[in-house]
């Protein structure tokens, strides 16, 4: 699913903001529990969003170490 112009991708009525440097691109979102969603660029696990954190529809991408 691709990133709009503003750095976000929206899933199910979920908002997820990805960041700006990834606009446009294609990235894959799997869910990995209940509400825990696993975004994917490439072979590269980006990070995590839980939807229970979500604020008005927007969820925050929580970036893995590197």
């Amino acid at each position: 699913m691709p990133i709009d112009g503003c750095g976000i991708v929206s899933r199910r009525g979920l908002r997820i903001f990805v960041g700006y440097v990834l606009k446009h691109q294609p990235i894959g979102l799997e869910q990995i529990g209940d509400g825990l969603w696993e975004v994917i660029f490439g072979p590269i696990v980006l990070g995590r969003s839980d939807v229970r954190d979500a604020i008005d529809g927007y969820v925050t991408l929580k970036v893995s170490p590197m």
